[in-house]
């Protein structure tokens, strides 16, 4: 609450990135719920806004593929280009609307 505050003072919006590691994007990509659904549904409530890069991958593909994580479960190179293009569309379509706002005024 602290850190939502200040950011908010300053001028600023917080945006929360949520990312889904192998189990929860299977999770989602069949359709069940996300393992952190329930920090989804809170940030909803506190009112701050999350982007959840599960959305990038679901996206790319219906299925789960392999190469999206390296053997130790990370992001391989593959996931990390599919999550890091859509984060920066989603930036910019942010920015884009600040930006509107701010030329109405």
């Amino acid at each position: 609450a602290r850190l939502v505050r200040e950011v908010r003072e300053s001028g600023a919006e917080p945006i929360v990135l949520l990312l889904p590691d192998d189990r929860g994007l299977a999770e989602r990509l069949a359709g069940r719920p996300e393992p952190y659904e329930p920090l989804r549904d809170y940030l909803a409530t506190a009112g701050i806004e999350f982007l959840n890069g599960a959305d990038a991958f679901a996206a790319a593909s219906p299925e789960l593929r392999p190469d999206w994580f390296n053997a130790s479960r990370h992001y391989s190179a593959a996931g990390g280009r599919i999550l890091a293009d859509w984060l920066a569309g989603q930036l910019r379509d942010r920015v884009d609307r600040v930006l509107a706002r701010t030329d109405a005024r």
